[in-house]
């Protein structure tokens, strides 16, 4: 696991993928979104002493002793080296030409501006790992003495850890410190850019990182506190990396595997005789695709091989099967049937977004799987679902097919139909599971959770869109002018 940082907390080895702090060729480049299970509490972190905070933090500051990522033993950090001079005094020589993100040097006075506030008590939450310290003594710009009130010999290793982090004594004079657990400023790969309480903590690649720049230029950690909606969030794309994944997605990853080759009833459980159900393979393959990410950002690297194997062989038995002499998706292995399931493809990026077998399946289910410009699940006469009778069109649908207009490039035709369902809302603006598109009626199920979260998806597959429309509009303008 080279080139990766990480941080050993109770239960979770994060590998944080890119935010390698060792010397990387060329510039810092891309963006990472990390989903947490919760928001921090304080960016100071002498204050921080939960797991969330140390996972941010550990990227922001660097600590006067490191440790090897790999073995976990003692390296230099800020102090390139350390000896005890005798049983009460230890000796830490300071790493030369190091700048906090501000652009002042780390040296001696630093390093016993911070051991002084760590050895005052009731300011911070880490003054019991450091009470046996009675001073620290600048010996010269780069050699510091730290003397303890009895032998202490693992306090070398407690500066590795919480409260080990060094601190900015110029800043420190500019703002207080309330100020300060809102922008930090430290030593380490990456500097601080913005915390949004609730939504988000950006931070940014520290080109001048005394250990070489980082990989990835942008982080994003993002608060997602429910399980499920973090997985989702690596389902879609919106996070590359999450934490606390809970064993149950194991054994239904494995269980993925055991079953993806068998017939099935399909997403929308018809009672017909089982198929080969093309978006039921898709959704293993989801299984797959994700849980070998998984594995990998945790390190399980015999598990993330397996997974990806399976995987890919899902991605070749659909490609080969589940397409028609049109190059379409259809709804199972065999048929030229469609089924607005398939809408999905592009979303959880089976195929990328410019796929000419994405675009056609996009497009044949707009235009012939519709009914007044809404969406059916499925035509009644071409799917044995054991029931009798029309039904209407299915909400959910629609606004799938609005996303997957967007990722196709047909932003006005989203956006219209985007309009034209929305005009469809109840007098509470809320959504049924079904809409007779002749009479506006709402059928089924009322209101339907799943209809507003792909309500909810559409929305801001338009909005991003038109938003980088409307960027490139401006910038050619700029141009032009």
């Amino acid at each position: 696991m080279k080139r990766f940082r990480f941080a050993v907390v109770p239960g979770v080895l994060l590998a944080t993928l890119a935010l390698s702090p060792l010397p990387s060729s060329g510039q810092p480049r891309g963006q990472i979104v990390a989903a947490l299970d919760s928001d921090r509490e304080t960016l100071d972190p002498h204050q921080a002493t939960g797991t969330i905070d140390y996972m941010v933090l550990m990227h922001v500051f660097d600590h006067l002793i490191a440790r090897n990522p790999e073995t976990m033993k003692l390296v230099g950090g800020l102090a390139e080296s350390w000896k005890a001079v005798d049983d009460l005094t230890w000796e830490f020589r300071i790493r030369k030409g190091v700048k906090f993100h501000n652009g002042e040097p780390f040296n001696a006075e630093a390093a016993k501006f911070t051991i002084d506030r760590l050895i005052t008590k009731g300011v911070h939450q880490v003054y019991g790992g450091f009470a046996t310290i009675e001073r620290a003594e600048v010996v010269d710009p780069y050699t510091i003495n730290v003397v303890t009130s009895k032998p202490d010999p693992i306090l070398v290793k407690r500066f590795a850890g919480y409260g080990g982090q060094m601190l900015p004594p110029q800043y420190l004079k500019q703002v207080d410190w309330k100020d300060f657990a809102l922008k930090p400023v430290g030593t380490g790969p990456y500097k601080f850019v913005e915390w949004v309480k609730d939504d988000r903590v950006v931070l940014e690649a520290n080109d001048a990182y005394w250990r070489g720049a980082p990989k990835i230029k942008k982080v994003v950690w993002r608060p997602i506190p429910d399980n499920f909606a973090r997985v989702a969030a690596l389902t879609r794309g919106e996070a590359q990396l999450i934490t606390k994944v809970i064993p149950d997605h194991v054994a239904q990853i494995e269980k993925a595997i055991e079953h993806w080759q068998e017939p099935d009833r399909g997403i929308w459980e018809v009672r017909g005789e089982p198929r080969h159900f093309t978006s039921s393979k898709m959704f293993c393959w989801v299984a797959l695709d994700r849980g070998a990410r998984l594995a990998g950002g945790r390190g399980e690297d015999a598990l993330q091989e397996k997974w990806r194997a399976v995987a890919d062989e899902i991605h070749a038995d659909i490609c080969a099967n589940g397409v028609d002499e049109r190059g379409v998706f259809t709804q199972f292995y065999g048929t030229d049937a469609l089924d607005a399931s398939l809408l999905l493809m592009p979303l959880v990026r089976f195929l990328p977004q410019d796929d000419e077998r994405v675009r056609a399946t996009v497009l044949a289910i707009a235009d012939e799987l519709t009914m007044d410009g809404l969406v059916l699940r499925y035509r009644v006469e071409q799917t044995d679902d054991g029931l009798s009778g029309e039904e209407g069109t299915f909400t959910i649908c629609s606004f799938w097919l609005v996303s997957a207009l967007v990722e196709i490039g047909e932003l006005p035709r989203a956006r219209a139909l985007c309009e034209k369902v929305l005009s469809f809302a109840s007098p509470l603006q809320l959504y049924a599971e079904e809409i007779d598109p002749v009479t506006g009626r709402h059928l089924g199920n009322f209101p339907q959770a799943f209809t507003h979260l792909a309500l909810i998806n559409a929305v801001v597959h338009l909005i991003q869109a038109e938003m980088q429309t409307q960027r490139g509009f401006s910038m050619a303008h700029q141009i032009v002018t």
